[in-house]
């Protein structure tokens, strides 16, 4: 993923002290978990816990400041490669702890010894995490043989997504790939549907047998030639990604080479034009169905500047409630001499273009994964420095200037019925969000009426905010509401606040 191998990097940083992070102006940063060896990903449990993979094949459980190593698993992480051979991805089965299963992706020698490049292949793996500990015996190999030519492009980007399915980016190889002008690469495998590198899959999360079983409705299951477990196509290394909740739509950051840096929503089927297309590069590159980027950046001249984009996540309630709705994204960076950063930036009101992006936070050493806790904090891995910090926003929501952007705001922060932790917690996100939408039904009816019309609507629109409001408290007191109550309570209020008389 970096453009300079990190081995480089490392003996620079050795002579030269690593600067901590710098917060933008209504933001505050802290060390949520330090001493580590470098961090590659991270996951939250159901229960507010931090799973975190560490390069060299460590599965790491942070509870309350405690780090316990629950298993080494062998990799081949060679310092040479950098950060992208070892162990490189994370998701957690949605039904945990019903069901045990934690997810992996790795670099492993395949056969023998770790002798580049031919003896090793990147693969999807999975674990059972029970009672606090990882039974090696348990190690279940579901997807293997994804190439590894270089050691650079693997990818290994996890995510479960609304449908319960599972989600993994895998990269290119970097065959072909020799830092050219866009449009010169020459990669062979991105738009070939016979192989699986330079793709984004999609699997069943249940699986029997050798392997994960393959959703029949993925876009090339019965076209002959192709691989099952490609959901779309034509991606250098789509490292990070991850799921609007209020859409559902997967939103890719797709690492550039040598220029461009781009973000992808991923539909099924897309074709994303590398390695003819670099971001929109050449002019004219794109052929008919080709999907173009939502956003680009270049690696230098004015504005947004950076080298290794890091796809990233969705702002809820709680501790970034001024930002609800937000995407927020990093870029690794050229370490050293040119730090990494996290961005946040607004979307725009369908929800399918994104506006001008502003820092979160800068001077970070090698941001490399990210996601938002329950706290509403954004939680991110700073890979060089060993670290997992926590970053809240401390700007608060300004006032709607209308009912609808209140309503767009509620909507914002109550919980995904997709990701809830239980059952009785999916059973309150469906509760409120039906409320919501009838209350928003009511107010769209009241703004457009008058006279006993407006105000019976207005009323009703009043009877149901307060009803979601109870429900919600009383999910809160059980734990089941899986957002903070204080959002909520924030966002209906400034409803409230805006509703016609």
């Amino acid at each position: 993923m970096p453009t300079r191998p990190l081995l480089l990097v490392l003996l620079v940083l050795l002579a030269t002290p690593l600067h901590a992070a710098t917060p933008a102006p209504d933001f505050t940063e802290s060390d949520f978990i330090g001493g580590l060896t470098y961090p590659t990903a991270l996951a939250f449990l159901p229960d507010g816990r931090l799973l975190v993979t560490q390069l060299g094949g460590e599965l790491l459980l942070v509870d309350g400041g405690t780090v316990k190593t629950l298993i080494t698993i062998p990799v081949c992480a060679d310092p040479a490669d950098g950060l992208e051979t070892g162990l490189l991805g994370l998701a957690v089965h949605p039904d945990f702890p019903t069901d045990h299963r934690i997810y992996l992706y790795r670099t492993v020698a395949d056969p023998g010894t770790c002798n580049p490049p031919l003896n090793r292949v990147n693969e999807l793996i999975c674990v059972e995490f029970v009672d606090d500990a990882v039974d090696p015996g348990t190690l279940l190999r579901l997807l293997s043989g994804i190439r590894t030519d270089t050691g650079y492009h693997n990818g290994g980007g996890l995510r479960v997504g609304p449908d319960r399915k599972l989600y993994i980016g895998v990269g290119d190889t970097g065959l072909g790939d020799e830092d050219l002008p866009p449009g010169m690469s020459t990669n062979p495998y991105a738009q070939d549907l016979g192989e699986v590198e330079g793709k984004i899959l999609r699997v069943n999360l249940d699986f029997f047998g050798p392997g994960p079983s393959i959703p029949p409705d993925n876009p090339f299951v019965n076209q002959a030639g192709a691989r099952g477990e490609i959901f779309a196509y034509g991606f250098r290394n789509p490292f990070r990604f991850g799921f609007d909740p209020m859409t559902g739509r997967l939103w890719a950051g797709d690492v550039g080479e040598a220029t461009v840096e781009e973000l992808d929503i991923v539909t099924k089927g897309g074709n994303y034009g590398w390695p003819r297309c670099e971001g929109n590069l050449p002019a004219g590159c794109a052929q008919p169905g080709d999907i173009a980027p939502v956003f680009t950046y270049e690696h230098s001249g004015s504005g947004l500047t950076g080298h290794a984009v890091i796809g990233g996540a969705f702002a809820g309630g709680g501790a970034f409630a001024g930002l609800a709705g937000e995407y927020v994204f990093a870029d690794f960076g050229d370490p050293p001499d040119v730090a990494g950063a996290v961005y946040h930036a607004p979307l725009n009101a369908t929800r399918d273009g994104l506006g001008t992006p502003a820092p979160v936070v800068t001077d970070v050493e090698g941001p490399v994964d990210l996601t938002f806790g329950s706290d509403g904090a954004l939680y991110y891995v700073a890979h060089l420095a060993g670290v997992v910090r926590r970053v809240a926003a401390t700007a608060t929501a300004p006032a709607c200037a209308a009912p609808a952007d209140c309503v767009a705001r509620l909507a914002a922060v109550l919980p995904n019925p997709v990701f809830a932790a239980t059952p009785a917690a999916r059973h309150v996100a469906v509760m409120l969000g039906t409320l919501e939408k009838k209350a928003a039904g009511a107010i769209t009816r009241a703004v457009g009426a008058s006279g006993r019309k407006r105000t019976r609507q207005a009323t009703k629109a009043r009877h149901l905010l307060a009803k979601l409001l109870t429900t919600a408290q009383h999910a809160d007191a059980k734990g089941r509401l899986g957002v903070p109550l204080a959002t909520v309570q924030d966002a209906i209020a400034g409803l409230l606040a805006v509703l016609p008389a």
